[in-house]
């Protein structure tokens, strides 16, 4: 299950995931409505306003926790006012004032603070839609002893004399630990795994003897995370075993980008509650009412599938999945939240995504679902189902969206493969090869060699090739040959081919330069590389014309401060075209070019450097390198009229 209900206010700063975007769905951070003032004159960087959030125990009154926020006030900083969640009760302040709903700073103390108390008990009834199989039981409490909470909403506005940023920390008074979304607090040990940049913190609270060893279950979220190559990979995930000593609601539960805790009485295996609230951590879209069933669907699904790869039997996955074929089910409409009932994306949803996954692997060259969902990641704005169906569509074909679009939008019950279909279409017991960049993305062109984080988008200039490497491994049980396509977009444009054993890697470097500006995607098997291909323009930054002789014209060009800017470039003296070139600019470099201006003529001439132009007088040519110093003059009203023209 995962939770993801907040809205951010408008201006909102929200807590941002590795690619340096905001996070689609985050919920339950801090909502920062921000008011700036814009004033005269060039900015210049401040440090930003914080809030240090520091968490504690109250085992005196069960069911709350403090928290002391305490505020920086740096020099452009005018007025500051905070409004605590409404389960929150102001018990001390220091440089604020009570307005109304919010607390408002003096003006005068450095390092105001308020102090509240928080009512953390929360039930599923409270939050979670229809679709959650939840019933009146906790989703996060406090026992006095220990407390497992959301981080608080408190809404933050204030102005000032320029531009302010914005930052939030945390911290525990006493044993706990703080996530981006989830806090612990009690005495508890920590046990660590970093995966491919991802560091995952599993907490066990102290009294607690989970069902599975702590490395046992990083070892399947580490497992997890390498065969998930969807992208939105989080810095830092809190995983916590929760004590089973209070009446959960759920079996699981994911908050904001990434946190999640798990009842510690949870098995591994297909479907375990581990793997479906991991799942969730790396979804990083945003659904509409059309595509609101794919969250659980695919966390549901996956969990199944996660746990047959690594050590399950078919007949477990089967049984995980069989209860979407339930007759209970033949009235849901999956695009029609309306209809759902008896958690009809969790059952009948992880159905649809699996057939969906399965019709992908048949009609594809190394395709699956998982194509699928790393686009979904990239979506920019709300995901509709015509987004999905254009996903499915360019990981196979139409005739598997079409499929998909039924079993979405129509009533009547879906179906479970059988032993041997999933043998053809997934392979049997065997080798079984992902796909994952090796190493970054080197960038090469004729003014630049640069590297990118294969996590996030490559830009590159026209004609620049992007090389990296790939490693294929085989975590299979037997071995087995592999040939994967490796295309941009829709082309192919290599191919990994070789042997493995099990347990086995290889590595083969890929190089491509693309053939066209825009967006485009490098696929490899379910790895995706985004490419964003500029053609920005020159800019002409200044014009000059010196009379001493001969007559010459120097323009200083601009380019891109990200890519390099290339292309061609002419300077026309009258109808003369004087020279024809073709010019390439570093990133965020300028240069010069220079000609001369042959048999030139006193008097008035009109200059054009691409689409610049400018008028300019010379007087005699010839004479000029011996006679009066017409010529800084000369070169001084031209910078004049290019200014005018072009500043």
């Amino acid at each position: 299950m995962t939770l993801k209900d907040a809205t951010l206010e408008p201006g909102a700063v929200s807590e941002r995931g590795p690619s340096g975007r905001a996070r689609r769905g985050v919920a339950l951070t801090a909502l920062l409505a921000v008011a700036l003032i814009a004033t005269s004159g060039v900015a210049v960087a401040a440090d930003p306003v914080t809030e240090t959030a520091t968490y504690r125990l109250t085992p005196s009154d069960p069911g709350t926790v403090e928290v002391d926020l305490l505020y920086s006030t740096p020099d452009p900083l005018t007025e500051l006012s905070i409004a605590p969640p409404e389960s929150a009760s102001a018990i001390e302040t220091e440089g604020f004032t009570r307005e109304g709903d919010r607390f408002v700073w003096d003006g005068e103390t450095d390092r105001p603070r308020l102090t509240l108390r928080l009512a953390v008990n929360e039930t599923g009834t409270e939050r979670q839609a229809a679709a959650a199989p939840t019933g009146s039981g906790l989703i996060f409490a406090d026992t006095g002893d220990w407390a497992l909470f959301t981080r608080p909403s408190t809404s933050v506005r204030w102005t000032a004399r320029g531009d302010l940023g914005f930052e939030r920390t945390s911290t525990t008074d006493g044993p706990g630990v703080t996530g981006s979304s989830m806090v612990f607090l009690g005495d508890h040990e920590t046990t660590t795994r970093t995966v491919d940049g991802e560091r995952i913190v599993y907490v066990r609270p102290a009294g607690v003897d989970p069902a599975v060893d702590p490395d046992e279950t990083l070892d399947a979220l580490e497992f997890a995370s390498r065969e998930l190559q969807v992208g939105a990979r989080d810095d830092r995930i809190l995983a916590v075993a929760a004590p089973t000593t209070v009446d959960w609601g759920v079996a699981g539960l994911q908050v904001g980008p990434a946190d999640f805790w798990v009842q510690a009485d949870r098995s591994l295996g297909a479907g375990s509650t581990w793997y479906h609230e991991y799942v969730h951590a790396r979804q990083d879209f945003e659904t509409t009412t059309e595509t609101a069933w794919t969250t659980e669907a695919m966390a549901t699904y996956y969990a199944a599938l996660l746990g047959l790869q690594r050590d399950g039997s078919f007949e477990t996955f089967q049984a995980t999945l069989a209860p979407g074929t339930r007759d209970t089910y033949d009235d849901v409409i999956l695009s029609d939240p309306g209809t759902w009932h008896d958690a009809a994306p969790y059952r009948k949803g992880s159905l649809a995504v699996g057939q969906t996954d399965r019709r992908i692997r048949l009609a594809s060259d190394g395709s699956t679902f998982l194509r699928v969902w790393s686009v979904l990641n990239r979506q920019d704005g709300p995901l509709t189902a015509a987004d999905l169906y254009a996903a499915i569509v360019a990981a196979s074909n139409d005739s598997v969206a079409a499929r998909t679009r039924t079993d979405v939008e129509s009533t009547g019950g879906l179906s479970i493969w059988s032993a041997s279909e999933h043998r053809a279409a997934f392979g049997a017991s065997g080798p079984r090869f992902s796909v994952t960049p090796a190493t970054a993305v080197v960038i090469e062109g004729s003014t630049r060699t640069a590297s990118a984080d294969p996590r996030e988008t490559a830009l590159l200039g026209v004609n620049e090739s992007v090389t990296l490497t790939y490693r294929v491994r085989n975590g299979g049980d037997t071995t087995g040959d592999y040939d994967v396509p490796v295309r941009l977009g829709d082309r192919t444009v290599n191919r990994l081919t070789g042997t493995l054993d099990p347990g086995e890697s290889a590595t083969q470097e890929v190089s491509v330069t693309p053939d066209r500006t825009g967006r485009l995607a490098l696929f490899a098997g379910d790895s995706v590389i985004d490419l964003h291909v500029l053609d920005p323009p020159i800019q002409v930054l200044d014009v000059t014309v010196s009379e001493d002789h001969p007559v010459t014209v120097t323009a200083a060009l601009g380019g891109n401060a990200t890519v390099p800017t290339s292309g061609p470039l002419s300077i026309e003296w009258g109808d003369a075209v004087i020279l024809e070139e073709r010019v390439a600019i570093a990133p965020g470099a300028n240069r010069t070019v220079s000609v001369e201006v042959p048999n030139a003529t006193a008097g008035e001439h009109t200059v054009r450097v691409g689409n610049t132009t400018a008028t300019v007088t010379i007087t005699d040519p010839a004479t000029s390198a011996d006679g009066p110093a017409a010529g800084p003059l000369v070169a001084v009203l031209v910078v004049l009229i290019v200014a005018r023209v072009f500043k």
